[in-house]
């Protein structure tokens, strides 16, 4: 099934954002079924400028990837020696910005253009990207070990906070009961529900696993289990906690569609088209 086409409307603010990966040069087989793979992995990926490297130093959290291929090479097989001043001068630019948490790729054997990287702090990797399964392993793997070797704190998973004005019902099955509540929260391994009635939730345990059913975007959504992890008295709230790629929690078609709603929720929030 294709991403959704639908304009999903806005309904809260991003608490949490994904971690983000500008792409400068980012293959034409990267499309929005790939960019929705590796949101579901809590990576966020944005086409970037070349001309407009400089202005990611406003930027705090970020990792920059670099397809030299489509931005650096004017010849498909070589480095010539007219694009050596343009490879130290995208090396200095990126030095002013992140090197640590950038990374420069090419399909090119060129050890004229890996010695001069290997001068600086940004990672090299001679590899074909094109290929959509390549490029977002690649992607998962070297931000994980990019936020390691930074030595990044790991924060939160993405959520959003919806709107109190656009409440989501849902309804909460355990015990051959149904409890009806809305989401007050959501992200892509946890919702918190809230109830309008403390003694609602009365029969809920922390570490009970329960059933969940909503209505996202005219989308039904069915999470068959998902685990308490935390009861708020004083909010009249609970936080339950699924595994995305996980069908024994929720199935395949339900993953896809809450995902790709979602990941239109974040573009719509962040004013992107």
């Amino acid at each position: 099934m294709k991403p959704l086409e639908a304009k999903v409307k806005s309904i809260g603010k991003i608490h949490v954002m994904p971690k983000v990966v500008y792409w400068i040069g980012m293959p034409e087989s990267i499309k929005e079924k790939e960019k929705i793979e590796l949101f579901k992995k809590d990576i966020w990926v944005n086409r970037y400028p070349m001309n407009r490297i400089l202005e990611l130093q406003k930027e705090s959290e970020f990792i920059l990837f670099v397809n030299l291929d489509n931005t650096l090479f004017t010849t498909r097989s070589s480095l010539a020696e007219q694009e050596i001043p343009s490879a130290k001068k995208l090396i200095k630019e990126i030095e002013l910005i992140k090197p640590m948490h950038s990374i420069v790729h090419t399909t090119h054997i060129n050890p004229k253009l890996k010695e001069l990287f290997s001068k600086s702090p940004i990672t090299y990797m001679e590899k074909n990207l094109q290929d959509p399964s390549m490029g977002i392993s690649t992607i998962v793997k070297t931000v994980d070990y990019i936020l390691e070797k930074t030595n990044r704190t790991r924060r939160a998973f993405l959520r959003v906070e919806i709107d109190e004005s656009d409440k989501i019902p849902v309804k909460c099955h355990i015990l051959k009961q149904t409890i009806n509540g809305h989401i007050d929260d959501i992200s892509l391994n946890g919702l918190r529900i809230k109830f309008s009635e403390e003694s609602q939730f009365k029969i809920f345990s922390v570490k009970d696993f329960i059933e969940l059913s909503f209505e996202l975007d005219s989308y039904q959504v069915r999470i068959h289990k998902a685990l308490i992890t935390r009861i708020d008295v004083n909010t009249k709230s609970i936080g339950v906690y699924f595994e995305i790629h996980n069908e024994k929690m929720i199935k395949e078609m339900y993953a896809r569609h809450f995902s790709e709603i979602l990941y239109q929720m974040i573009k719509n929030l962040l004013h992107i088209e």
